[in-house]
């Protein structure tokens, strides 16, 4: 039982000897606590083994965790004491430092040197023991807990310890209610309070659940041409506004075109569809009018230009155009390609 304390013993006798001067005995103490060590590091592996092979039941379990606490926290009060002496005996060498009058002088000093380097070097050996008991403790444990629980989960045969059992023998109908109590679902009461009136309700519209449970339907064939319809008109009549700008010249910038808008119809330059004309030609440049069909949304840019040019150019160019605060787009180069009267000129 006492070897289990000997490095607590010899703790305490070891500052008793350095309150009296007994360095001798003191480096024999700390001699012996290095011991003390190397014996507890063989119990720990030994206990280690232990744990992952002879742990087969619960209460084997129970006892190993006992014991393994206990070593634990010995072994965390062991080092708060070690702290404690180190710094006891750096205090004694501190004042024995300055006191080496004699050869008695000296030679306590050069003994404290030597228990300080020898005490922490146990330090340091005792610190790894405090270190693997947390890792016995946590991992191992660990380990060896969930080895018994597949252990009995391997070992358990429902058709031998339940069915068996309940048909095999009779047993009272308490008791069987009991036995099969754990394998059973848990049970569900199903209740109504009548206070549950009272509490916030979330009220919705007849229609509006049926509303959301709708899928969204598509826009019909009707819907889509009256649609493409009302946007080839608008990019006719836009055309049909610019057209005079393309008299003098046949390639005009975007920029030019806005302020030639803003002079005679400001309110196009008000409209999305302002824009989204120039970025659908944009995108299809060139644009060869002589295959629209009806049903494009180009067709009316086709019945605008139609004698004048058979294609239409617009090009990315430098700067940005914003005449109105709500809409800015990138400038663009637009070519109708139209044919020059004598002395016109094309160039920019």
């Amino acid at each position: 039982y006492f070897s289990e304390f000997q490095i607590s013993i010899n703790q305490l006798l070891l500052r008793k000897q350095l309150e009296k001067g007994e360095f001798i005995g003191a480096l024999r103490q700390v001699d012996e606590m290095d011991l003390s060590a190397e014996n507890l590091t063989e119990r720990l592996n030994k206990i280690k083994h232990e744990v992952s092979r002879s742990i087969v039941s619960e209460d084997t379990y129970a006892r190993y965790k006992r014991l393994i606490e206990d070593i634990n926290l010995r072994l965390t009060r062991e080092n708060e004491e070690f702290e404690e002496l180190q710094e006891f005996v750096r205090l004694t060498k501190d004042s024995l430092k300055y006191q080496l009058d004699n050869e008695k002088d000296k030679k306590a000093y050069e003994l404290i040197l030597k228990i300080d380097n020898r005490l922490e070097e146990v330090h340091h050996e005792h610190s790894k023991l405090l270190q693997e008991s947390i890792v016995l403790r946590t991992h191992v444990l660990e380990a060896a807990q969930q080895a018994l629980y597949y252990i009995g989960i391997d070992s358990f045969n429902f058709q031998q310890e339940v069915v068996d059992t309940l048909t095999g023998q009779p047993l009272p109908l308490y008791t069987s209610k009991t036995f099969m109590e754990p394998f059973l679902g848990v049970e569900r009461v199903k209740v109504w309070n009548p206070l549950t009136v009272f509490q916030k309700q979330r009220l919705e519209r007849p229609d509006a659940e049926e509303k959301g449970r709708a899928f969204v339907e598509g826009a019909t064939k009707e819907e889509l041409s009256k649609g493409r319809s009302r946007f080839s008109q608008y990019f006719k009549e836009t055309i049909n506004g610019i057209l005079p700008l393309f008299e003098t010249k046949s390639i005009q910038t975007l920029e030019e075109i806005c302020t030639y808008l803003q002079a005679t119809t400001p309110h196009l330059l008000e409209e999305r569809l302002f824009y989204d004309m120039w970025m659908i030609l944009h995108q299809k440049s060139p644009v060869d009018l002589t295959v629209l069909e009806e049903d494009s949304v180009l067709y009316g840019i086709k019945e605008a230009l139609g004698g004048i040019t058979n294609q239409i150019k617009v090009v990315e160019y430098e700067g940005m155009v914003q005449k109105v605060p709500r809409f800015e787009i990138k400038n663009m180069l637009v070519d109708l390609t139209i044919l020059q009267k004598e002395g016109e000129t094309n160039e920019l």
